[in-house]
């Protein structure tokens, strides 16, 4: 029976070395790609905390600056909501506004239209609008539609 372990043995020894071949070669291999996967991971987590870094810096250079009084303060397509006196809600808009520089309430409007709760249209070639008291002044033509489609 010792003689045939040894046989039995004797070949299986060209298979067993064959498979630790393999067995190395795939060590190898895994040794790659584990350090590809590492590197690959560092290189992203590089660029992500460079670009953190560029975006604070900037966001740090391009701080809001004091605008003086003498800046305009101008709007194009402006919108104001609100409640009027009575709780109707009310919409107005303009062509462009531009804030005064003597009084911040006070925006002049070019073309403005007041729509109100319920439907009615106020426009005008120009008008002044306060935020504070929310009173609309209106010039020139002044044009009142109410909803049945009168006209003043």
């Amino acid at each position: 029976m010792d003689t045939e372990t040894g046989r039995a043995m004797d070949q299986w020894a060209p298979h067993r070395q064959l498979s630790l071949a393999q067995a190395r070669a795939r060590t190898r291999t895994v040794r790659y790609v584990r350090f590809g996967l590492v590197a690959a991971a560092t290189v992203t987590i590089s660029v992500f905390l460079a670009f953190i870094a560029r975006n604070a810096y900037d966001r740090a250079s391009n701080a809001s600056q004091a605008i003086s009084a003498e800046e305009t303060f101008a709007m194009l397509n402006p919108r104001f909501t609100g409640r009027d006196a009575d709780g109707g809600l009310y919409n107005l808009t303009a062509t462009s506004a531009e804030r005064r520089r003597t009084d911040d309430n006070m925006i002049d409007l070019v073309n403005p239209k007041l729509i109100d709760a319920f439907g009615n249209e106020v426009t005008a070639p120009l008008g002044h609008f306060n935020q504070a008291t929310e009173v609309l002044d209106l010039f020139e033509d002044v044009l009142f539609a109410d909803i049945s489609g009168y006209v003043f």
